[in-house]
């Protein structure tokens, strides 16, 4: 059960991700109304999915499920994606890579670095324990992204002020 548990975690860890930047580009192509390429690769990716796991979950099991799923998101969002953004907004695809992949990538140290911990101190020998160690990651995550748009994005300072104003407000009544 252990070994079982421990590629769910890694996948669904690994796998949030990608999901992360393959849904920046899903809605900005949705917005644009220039899906339909992105849909077509995601019939595609279903299919190759279906074909290497069922090719792989014989000799690795488990493994070779998480390897036939992962697989097409990470083309997807590291061949496909890019390069169809790139030619949609005419952006260099250097600084395009530099700003989606960068920030998640930073973050998934923390996160792996929170998820390794939970291993060594909390090991998820069942499926609620696997739930909170998953509920650590996310939220390590997840605050590292809040520090990112509080610090360095545009609008966070205008959403500090607000945030700083509700508080405020909230101590005076």
């Amino acid at each position: 059960m252990g070994l079982k548990l421990r590629v769910l975690k890694n996948a669904a860890s690994s796998w949030a991700g990608l999901a992360v930047n393959v849904a920046v580009g899903f809605f900005l192509l949705f917005g644009m109304s220039q899906h339909k390429p992105l849909a077509i690769m995601y019939i595609l990716g279903g299919i190759a999915n279906v074909a290497l796991s069922i090719l792989l979950i014989r000799p690795l099991g488990i493994v070779g499920d998480a390897i036939g799923t992962a697989n097409p998101l990470l083309c997807t969002a590291i061949l496909f994606l890019p390069r169809h953004l790139y030619r949609r907004l005419q952006a260099p695809i250097r600084s395009f890579l530099w700003e989606v992949y960068f920030y998640p990538a930073l973050f998934c140290i923390p996160m792996a670095c929170a998820l390794v911990l939970m291993q060594r101190f909390h090991y998820a020998h069942r499926y609620p324990q696997l739930l909170a160690n998953l509920t650590v990651g996310i939220a390590v995550y997840g605050a590292c992204a809040i520090w990112l748009l509080l610090t360095r994005e545009a609008f966070g300072p205008d959403i500090r002020r607000k945030v700083a104003g509700y508080f405020a407000q909230g101590r005076v009544s």
